[in-house]
């Protein structure tokens, strides 16, 4: 397999997975983290559009792929659990949490989500509390259902 990457201002960067059969996987990284794929059969074939992706689907699908995505088998505190996943989830810059702190948001009230950390450049603090910034371009470490990290998804690009 052949992986070529092209910029695409304005737009973001496309990689092109290239198979031995001729086929290529086309993934098209948008700047607002979006994914689209698609599927060209051959060199002369259309691109047809499989689907369109956010972030933390992207995640998930990539999860899948590498082998790494499991359900936690029902023993003792695994079925406690059991509907639980952690997250790391970008603040992009024009997030409306950006520039405030957890308990201002009040994530877990109003999302039901817990953030065990933030990861800001190099370092990811641990000891997160309610007085604790969350900055544009972090990636918050967070545990809760589907649900919940659905809820947050919202609160992160719609409401404050």
């Amino acid at each position: 397999m052949k992986i070529y990457e092209t910029e695409l201002p304005g737009t973001g960067v496309r990689y092109t997975l290239q198979f031995g059969d001729g086929g290529a996987l086309v993934v098209l990284l948008h700047n607002d983290g979006d994914r689209e794929l698609f599927w060209r059969a051959s060199a002369d074939d259309d691109a047809d559009r499989l689907f369109r992706v956010d972030e933390d689907d992207a995640r998930k699908l990539s999860d899948i792929v590498e082998g790494t995505y499991f359900h936690p088998v029902e023993e003792g505190l695994a079925a406690v659990f059991e509907d639980a996943r952690i997250r790391w989830v970008h603040v992009a810059p024009e997030a409306p949490v950006a520039g405030r702190t957890v308990g201002e948001v009040s994530i877990r009230s109003r999302t039901g989500v817990t953030v065990l950390g933030i990861r800001r450049g190099d370092e990811t603090r641990t000891e997160v509390d309610a007085g604790t910034a969350i900055e544009p371009d972090d990636v918050l470490i967070c545990v809760g259902s589907e649900d919940a990290h659905d809820r947050l998804r919202d609160l992160l690009v719609g409401g404050s």
